[in-house]
């Protein structure tokens, strides 16, 4: 094997995962869904090395793993998504918690004033 091949020989997804393990959880799954979403590993192995050299020459290893988190959480961990965020700080912004379930409405309902009324004293006027 010439000696270009060898080096590439020696990247297994195993290494990889172990190096990306060193950076932080959020890479590690980064680099697991990047090779696992190929029909064989090493067609993401470009990527998941992308990342490396990102934490390793561009950026801190946390600002990696913090946009290695926001790609997680918008369900988006793809090596496009890592680059994007870095370069537009979004790793340095907050995530917005997602919104909760609009309240419900509707006339058989009983809002927080009936409530307050039975804890007031207005109890005697309950029936079960």
């Amino acid at each position: 094997m010439p000696s270009s091949h060898q080096a590439q020989a020696s990247w297994t997804p195993a290494r990889i995962l172990k190096w990306a393990r060193t950076i932080g959880p959020s890479t590690q799954v980064v680099c697991e869904t990047i090779m696992s979403g190929r029909h064989y590993p090493e067609q993401g192995f470009n990527q998941c090395r992308g990342i490396f050299n990102l934490a390793s020459k561009v950026y801190t290893p946390e600002r990696v793993e913090a946009a290695c988190e926001r790609a997680i959480a918008i369900h988006s961990p793809l090596y496009k998504s890592v680059v994007s965020i870095l370069k537009n700080g979004l790793d340095a912004v907050a995530l917005a918690p997602p919104p909760g379930p609009p309240p419900i409405e509707h006339q058989n309902i009983r809002g927080t004033e009936y409530y307050k009324e039975l804890l007031a004293g207005g109890q005697e006027n309950v029936t079960c």
